[in-house]
């Protein structure tokens, strides 16, 4: 599947940047030939944030600026990132159809990326998301990746709250699917990633490049079945969240020979993976159980990549009927991603289609408490205003004082 992506603010800039890296050298080292990145845009209303991103070139890096043309930022504003986004969409398609030789006719869809809590992510990636759809919706479906603040952003910015509301609720009525990423999961699941921006982008990262390079694999021969782009297509609709998982396979189960005892094994290992990548999903479950997600889920993806002598039938098998069971009512694809060497099996699973999730509500709710409270501070000020202009009303003006000429 071959993707555009467009990264929004200094958070999307980064993922956006780690994308084009990570394309590049898994290309590199699986020796493979297809592509899967048409472009990347790096969109920012500061110009500072736009020195951080390496592996972009500069005339993909776009500064959107007012009048004064500073590029300072949107300062925590979004509805300043949302308005700049607006009126400076025409310098996004001009460099889509005078620069992108591959955009037309090879993308297969966009995936707009923007953290939720700051004020250019978090504003543009609707606006930007709703344009891209109106110019370019009839031939590809327009994604969105939305980076959830970390829990002491929740506690000590009122306004990351209240961002996050707005950011979520505008990208959801326009975008065809909306891939969730909690900050705190990475690091709920691995303490070491506290603070390590670059490690928590890759992990976001390499569950896509997995997916996108499966679906242009050309060597057919030990494939039975594969995910392409229409699976993937057809899998996402509405909230998203991803879980990926892990079994190294010991060096002397790969020296087995293919009979049905190293079958087995190979089905214990990936069943091994779907747990660990179920566990991930776990995390997202703070506020939603795991079960409630996996019982309103209405759509399933999941890819194994394994290595070409493990691609056994009833591995798929046995997967599908494990997440079967987690999801009884959802709509499963599934497939294999065939690579070199044995050392290891992966899973990458995307539940889809998910009516509610309980972590949005909470970002609602906050929404509300924070309005109230603000309208509520606005009225305390204004009332001490108006007291201390009360007690100057005697005092002369010094604008009187001054004779005209």
């Amino acid at each position: 599947m071959k993707l555009f992506v467009i990264g929004c603010g200094q958070c999307g800039n980064r993922i956006a940047d780690e994308f084009v890296y990570s394309a590049q050298d898994i290309r590199r080292k699986r020796h493979l030939k297809e592509k899967i990145l048409t472009g990347a845009l790096a969109i920012n209303t500061a110009r500072i944030d736009l020195y951080g991103v390496k592996n972009i070139s500069k005339e993909f890096r776009i500064l959107l600026t007012d009048e004064r043309g500073k590029g300072s930022g949107a300062g925590k504003l979004n509805e300043k990132g949302a308005q700049l986004a607006h009126d400076k969409f025409g310098l996004i398609t001009d460099v889509i159809n005078e620069k992108i030789k591959g955009f037309y006719g090879k993308t297969d869809a966009v995936l707009v990326i923007g953290a939720t809590s700051g004020g250019t992510g978090s504003g543009s990636v609707p606006v930007i998301v709703k344009q891209m759809k109106k110019n370019y919706g009839r031939d590809m479906p327009i994604y969105a990746l939305l980076v959830l603040p970390f829990e002491y952003e929740e506690k000590n910015e009122e306004r990351a709250v209240y961002n996050t509301a707005i950011c979520l609720k505008a990208t959801y009525e326009e975008a065809d699917a909306v891939f969730l990423v909690d900050n705190e999961a990475y690091i709920q699941k691995n303490a070491s990633l506290s603070g390590n921006l670059e490690a928590i982008n890759y992990e976001i990262v390499f569950p896509f490049i997995d997916l996108l390079y499966a679906g242009e694999q050309r060597k057919t021969k030990h494939i039975n079945k594969v995910v392409d782009a229409s699976d993937i297509i057809v899998s996402l609709n509405g909230w998203t969240i991803m879980g990926s998982g892990q079994s190294k396979i010991p060096f002397w189960d790969r020296l087995k020979k293919k009979d049905f005892t190293e079958e087995s094994d190979v089905i214990s290992y990936a069943i091994a993976a779907v747990e660990e990548a179920l566990a991930e999903l776990s995390l997202y479950s703070k506020y939603s159980s795991l079960e409630e997600m996996g019982k309103e889920a209405g759509r399933i993806l999941f890819l194994l990549r394994a290595s070409e002598k493990d691609t056994y039938a009833n591995i798929l098998s046995d997967i599908e009927k494990r997440l079967k069971k987690f999801a009884p009512e959802a709509e499963i694809r599934g497939g294999y991603y065939p690579v070199s060497g044995g050392g290891s099996v992966s899973v990458t699973i995307v539940l889809s289609q998910l009516p509610r999730l309980k972590r949005i509500e909470k970002f609602y709710a906050g929404s509300d408490a924070y309005l109230v409270k603000e309208r509520e501070k606005e009225i305390e000020m204004q009332n001490k205003i108006s007291k201390l202009e009360e007690k100057g009303k005697n005092v002369p003006s010094l604008f009187d004082l001054i004779e005209e000429e």
